[in-house]
């Protein structure tokens, strides 16, 4: 069986002799999503709602049975679920990453994200692996929560101040600069970039040691 090339107008692309996907209607599939995707987790996602409007919401088929639905397109591939009773998703996931590689720009690497706990190991035995992500989660964001906080800690809402000018500023903008900075500190960027760094001032030093030896 050929695999056939990405296109945004065509409507359905074979996976095997048993699978194939086929476009999906954007309303349809996300009340879909919003059901079998993510039942067990509460979460707001970054990017998008699940009826989002863009042409790469398909649904997922053995023969003519509707069995699950993923959002791909080149170089991406997230929302994957499956529509009990079905639940071989780990078959489904290497047919679709098969086609997915022959999709995407083998330059540029391959997407996914917004997989929820239990997908993880899925994911991983495919060959994904994970990388560092910034999206901050929120579970019951506007519920009230009762806190006692400990003697040795102070709570203080930034104060801002007005120039005169019609410019404002932080009236502890380098206390609050110092407090961002501390807890990015540790982070997997921050230890990248602090190596990085390391390499650089090494290399400039045996630089100098070359010269004064010259």
């Amino acid at each position: 069986m050929q695999l056939m090339a990405w296109s945004e107008y065509e409507i359905s692309y074979d996976l095997n002799n048993d699978y194939s996907i086929r476009k999906a209607d954007s309303e349809e599939w996300g009340l879909y999503c919003s059901i079998y995707y993510n039942m067990q987790y509460n979460g707001f996602f970054k990017e998008e709602r699940f009826n989002s409007a863009q042409r790469n919401a398909f649904w997922i088929y053995k023969g003519e049975s509707k069995i699950g639905g993923v959002r791909m397109s080149p170089n991406r591939i997230y929302h994957l679920f499956v529509i009990p009773p079905f639940n071989d998703t780990f078959v489904v996931l290497k047919l679709l990453k098969k086609l997915l590689i022959y999709w995407s720009d083998r330059t540029k690497p391959i997407k996914t994200f917004e997989v929820l706990p239990d997908q993880v190991q899925l994911f991983a035995r495919v060959g994904f692996w994970p990388d560092e992500f910034r999206c901050r989660w929120m579970h019951r964001p506007t519920d009230y929560f009762e806190v006692e906080w400990n003697e040795e800690l102070r709570i203080e809402s930034p104060q801002i101040e007005d120039n005169g000018m019609g410019a404002k500023r932080f009236i502890l903008e380098e206390q609050i600069a110092e407090c961002n900075f501390a807890s990015f500190d540790g982070s997997l960027e921050a230890t990248r970039r602090k190596n990085s760094l390391m390499k650089i001032l090494s290399q400039v030093k045996n630089l100098i040691i070359q010269m004064k030896n010259y």
